[in-house]
């Protein structure tokens, strides 16, 4: 719950947003989930060098699938497909929102302190507290402020921790003795057991003013009901998208095993065959081998490489294939829309890359058009999901 606050909060900061005409990856971005790059890929070095031993693709130019009747070449039924997602889905009620709205205000501390009374269970507090190891204080273990939900699953803090301080006297201090997990981070803390002394400053009370609704979305509503009903959508398209993330890779997968590949036309397997070997033969002339050696010692053979290319294609006939199918285009605004979103996504990390730095670094690593296939995959994969049935599994 804790995380879901936040996302929300952050998002929240930047701008009000028009949920009607979006899907949800232009709402939230998801730049990451398509591979490469990866959330967890480093940020791009705008001094990385260029690989010089790769071939010009002027000798092998692919075709021009997007005004290319694919009909001759591919079987795709892409609609109603049967996806598994081990996210479930929250129904965003009322009671949901108003609890996810009291977050989001004492996130951003909107909130007035009730220094009476017995905490509860589902309130939100404002503590300070020092934790004790064998009597002494331990590092980290501190802090003059800090608001928490009393609610051991939701709060973000190790077991027993908020339900500890469930009945504490409102402006008192109490103690509360938690054990940390065997697999804590922190393996000097792992399973060992410590004394909170907890200063509860107070019960935090919150209301939704028509005046912080218009705070809370820069202006765009100003009312509390306004704000109340876009907060809700809001809510709702946030799991949708954590739905779509979670069967984002499936989506691919099951349009693979549905397509049936009538053709292979041979400009487009020529482009990533041709264009393999070429690389192949100019590292190996470059590391001043034999091109059989080089492709052994790669774990590569020829089949290997024509299997890839064959590979290829087919993942190109299904992308433009449903692109066809559903009239999405690429234009030169939703890429540079795109490209924006990279720099955004780097940026919110306290990196400070303008869009030319990022446009030649995915240049340079992946070629001229892989920024291009990249935004028409995700605008694919919207519409295949939205299309899609899918069905909830816990994972294993």
């Amino acid at each position: 719950m804790k995380n879901r606050i936040i996302a929300a909060a952050s998002a929240l900061a930047v701008c009000a947003l028009m949920l009607a005409s979006c899907s949800p990856s232009e709402i939230f971005g998801k730049f990451g989930i398509t591979s490469p790059p990866s959330t967890s890929a480093p940020a791009p070095s705008t001094s990385a060098p260029e690989a010089t031993s790769s071939p010009s693709p002027d000798l092998y130019p692919p075709m021009d699938l997007e005004n290319e009747d694919l009909a001759k070449y591919i079987k795709l039924d892409y609609k109603g497909l049967e996806l598994t997602s081990t996210y479930e889905r929250r129904e965003i009620t009322d009671e949901v929102t108003e609890e996810e709205l009291k977050g989001l205000m004492v996130y951003y501390g909107h909130y007035t302190l009730r220094t009476t009374g017995r905490a509860e269970a589902g309130d939100w507090a404002e503590i300070g507290y020092t934790g004790y190891l064998d009597g002494e204080p331990f590092q980290g273990g501190s802090s003059d402020k800090a608001t928490i939900l009393l609610d051991d699953e939701k709060s973000g803090f190790i077991p027993g921790f908020a339900s500890g301080i469930v009945g504490a006297e409102a402006g008192a201090e109490t103690d509360v003795r938690v054990t940390f997990p065997a697999d804590y981070k922190a393996t000097a803390l792992a399973g060992r057991e410590a004394v909170f002394k907890i200063n509860v400053h107070g019960i935090c009370v919150c209301e939704l003013t028509d005046a912080l609704a218009d705070t809370l979305s820069e202006g765009k509503y100003t009312t509390a009901a306004a704000y109340r009903t876009y907060f809700k959508e809001y809510l709702a398209t946030q799991e949708q998208f954590l739905e779509f993330e979670n069967v984002y890779s499936g989506i691919f997968e099951a349009l693979d095993e549905k397509a049936e590949v009538i053709e292979l036309p041979k400009q487009q397997f020529d482009h990533y065959y041709e264009t393999s070997k070429a690389y192949y033969a100019s590292m190996a002339e470059f590391y001043n081998m034999d091109y059989e050696a080089l492709l052994v010692a790669n774990g590569l053979d020829d089949t290997a490489i024509r299997e890839q290319a064959e590979k290829n294609v087919k993942s190109d006939l299904i992308l433009y294939s449903v692109a066809a199918g559903e009239g999405i285009k690429i234009t030169e605004e939703t890429y540079r829309e795109y490209i924006q979103s990279i720099v955004d996504y780097y940026n919110r990390s306290g990196a400070s890359y303008t869009v030319e730095e990022i446009e030649s670094y995915f240049t340079n690593q992946y070629g001229s058009g892989y920024l291009k296939r990249q935004a028409l995959t995700e605008k694919v994969a919207d519409a295949v999901y939205r299309l899609a049935r899918v069905t909830y599994r816990p994972a294993e």
